[in-house]
C-alpha cells in the first residue's frame, strides 16, 4: 500500500507530527514533503497544515 504525507508547517509543529507518522508507518511512503505541483499517486494520503 503506498502512502503519501504531505504538510506545510509555518511552526514545525506540523513537521513534527509528520515525522512521527513517518517513524510509526511501516509501508512503502512514496512521498513525504511539502505540497508540490505534481500528481502524487498513492492509496493513502496524510495531509497536514
Amino acid at each position: 500500500m503506498k502512502v503519501a504525507i504531505i504538510y506545510s508547517s509555518i511552526t514545525e509543529n506540523t513537521k513534527l507530527l509528520a515525522e512521527t507518522i513517518k517513524s510509526e508507518i511501516n509501508k512503502d511512503i512514496v512521498y513525504f514533503g511539502k505540497p508540490i505541483n505534481e500528481e502524487i499517486d498513492a492509496d493513502i494520503y496524510f495531509i497536514g497544515s
